[in-house]
């Protein structure tokens, strides 16, 4: 019963999909409650009553059970949703699903400390990834999250956000000696020590799907031609100082200023515009 209820709080397959819907909301709010807190609320049951599942699901006494099972099939489910989704958001929030699918399944191989370790991490780096999405939605992509149609060669144009990105995002495919490495990928060696041989290998296909629609999404976002319409093209118009005003500032404090101090940017560029409009509007109408 405890692991049937848990799977509402934690997302797990097959009650996934409210966090995708969820990330219609302000992207502070997916960053802080979406990707960090409140959709680990399930693990962290499982985790703080975790001798309860240790001893009734025999975990140290086979090789497969419940807690296993539903974790392994949200890794895979929840990475090959997020390979096809063309909304940075959306992409995320699988991507979320499926790093909330390895926390589980490293519960039930016997792997409560990466497991527990993974929340830490995977807190740090997903926060990084929402927030850089806000700023490219904000500042370089006229407030759209579609990265097929609205996105793409905003590097130049906003190479904090894309540096921030890339290394949240060499963190969430375990790339060694980054923030995911000393947690995802300890869940999966864990996972092998303890027999659990078919989960190991779900691990593995898992970190590629994860390494996969990351280079996908940083392609489509930062890289190759610009994709904006022209009556939207706004990218243009982006200094390469709008990131970089503040150089001694750390890297995190340029990820969580961005997301405020560029859309005042924004709004303000806008002010000014609808400004000198309606003075030329004005003039002409007593001409």
């Amino acid at each position: 019963t405890l692991s049937l209820h848990d799977a509402l709080p934690i997302c797990q397959f097959p009650l996934h999909t409210w966090l995708p819907d969820a990330m219609a909301g302000p992207t502070p709010v997916s960053s802080l409650l979406h990707s960090s807190t409140m959709v680990v609320a399930g693990v962290f049951l499982v985790a703080r009553l975790y001798p309860v599942f240790f001893q009734g699901l025999k975990i140290m006494d086979t090789n497969v059970n419940f807690i296993a099972v539903i974790g392994g099939i949200t890794i895979i489910v929840a990475a090959l949703l997020a390979f096809v989704q063309t909304d940075i958001k959306k992409v995320l929030a699988y991507s979320t699903v499926s790093q909330l699918g390895y926390m589980m399944m490293g519960l039930g191989v016997g792997a409560w400390t990466p497991a527990v370790f993974h929340i830490w991490t995977h807190a740090f780096f997903k926060c990084c990834l929402f927030l850089c999405a806000g700023s490219v939605a904000h500042s370089g992509s006229h407030h759209s999250f579609d990265m097929k149609k609205d996105m793409g060669g905003l590097w130049r144009k906003m190479p904090v956000t894309f540096v921030c990105w890339v290394i949240a995002s060499l963190a969430l495919a375990g790339v060694p000696f980054f923030a995911g490495w000393y947690s995802k990928d300890e869940i999966i060696d864990v996972a092998g020590q303890n027999q659990y041989k078919v989960f190991f290998i779900i691990g593995l296909i898992g970190a590629f799907l994860t390494t996969a629609y990351m280079t996908r999404a940083t392609y489509l976002t930062f890289l190759g031609k610009p994709r904006l319409l022209k009556d939207r093209q706004r990218w243009i118009d982006l200094s390469n100082g709008v990131l970089s005003a503040r150089p001694n500032d750390t890297v995190p404090r340029y990820v969580f200023w961005a997301g405020s101090q560029e859309r005042s940017d924004h709004s303000s560029r806008h002010a000014t515009r609808f400004n000198t409009l309606r003075h030329l509007s004005v003039s002409n109408h007593f001409a």
